[in-house]
């Protein structure tokens, strides 16, 4: 999956990186004690995501089926 879909699902743990918060960023928050459980999408949800990294905006997505 492209990162950019990865990125706005947030199925990348950025915890690893180093390095200054952008201006306004809010702090992270601590998550569940286990994030290196894997992500499971439905269906639908990894074809939207497909999609997104595809280009298609939000009413685009919502044409599909």
């Amino acid at each position: 999956m492209p990162l950019a879909a990865a990125d706005a699902l947030g199925l990348h743990d950025h915890s690893a990186q180093r390095g200054a918060a952008p201006a306004g960023a809010r702090p992270a928050s601590p998550g569940p004690p286990h994030d290196d459980t894997p992500v499971r999408l439905t269906r639908r949800e990894t074809e939207v995501a497909r999609l997104v990294a595809e280009g298609l905006a939000n009413q685009q997505i919502a044409t599909v089926r």
